[in-house]
């Protein structure tokens, strides 16, 4: 249950922090693309100290498998839940 709480909480804090951040752009007048480029630029730089994180970035160039934006929550935790029925279904009873 834990798994399921912290995937839920992890994605509601990662829409109220993007809501956040739209709203301090239309306060201050900034630029969505331009911030948007600004901090992959950033990333992209910080990622390339580290071989892993710079793999992982670079497969993820063509993420053609992620799901739409409107169904990330219901994907991950049909995903979470078909794991764990997997992992429960394998275990002697």
């Amino acid at each position: 249950m834990k798994t399921v709480f912290t995937f839920v909480l992890g994605n509601a804090l990662g829409v109220a922090s993007e809501a956040a951040w739209r709203a301090r752009l239309r306060r201050t007048g900034g630029d969505e693309h331009e911030q948007i480029r600004t901090m992959v630029a950033q990333a992209t730089e910080i990622a390339m100290r580290f071989p892993r994180l710079r793999a992982h970035n670079a497969a993820q160039e063509d993420d053609s498998a992620s799901p739409a934006p409107d169904h990330e929550l219901e994907f991950g935790l049909r995903t979470i839940l078909t794991g764990l029925q997997a992992e429960l279904g394998t275990r002697p009873s």
